[in-house]
């Protein structure tokens, strides 16, 4: 075995169940205007919202939503500081 590589047994549990998140309302209202916008033929859509409020799951709900996938659309996160890539 390999030092430094975990075994399948080794790791530890996720926290939480992520299959049962439930996004708050404003992260249901930024998803849902989202895919309004793309619906109405909307091609270059931003969401903004502070720090820790969630866009990573909003991020996660509209890949979930477009099967996992958007064909002929590019879904880019982005931060403004460095230091955040790293939280």
């Amino acid at each position: 075995m390999n030092q430094g590589v975990l075994s399948e047994s080794q790791y530890p549990e996720p926290p939480v169940d992520r299959s049962t998140i439930t996004p708050r309302p404003y992260q249901v209202e930024a998803l849902e205007a989202t895919l309004q916008a793309y619906a109405q033929g909307q091609c270059r859509i931003l969401i903004v919202l502070p720090t820790g409020t969630g866009k990573t799951i909003i991020f996660a709900l509209l890949l979930k939503e477009r099967g996992g996938r958007a064909p002929g659309v590019a879904l880019v996160p982005s931060v403004r500081r460095r230091e955040l890539t790293t939280m």
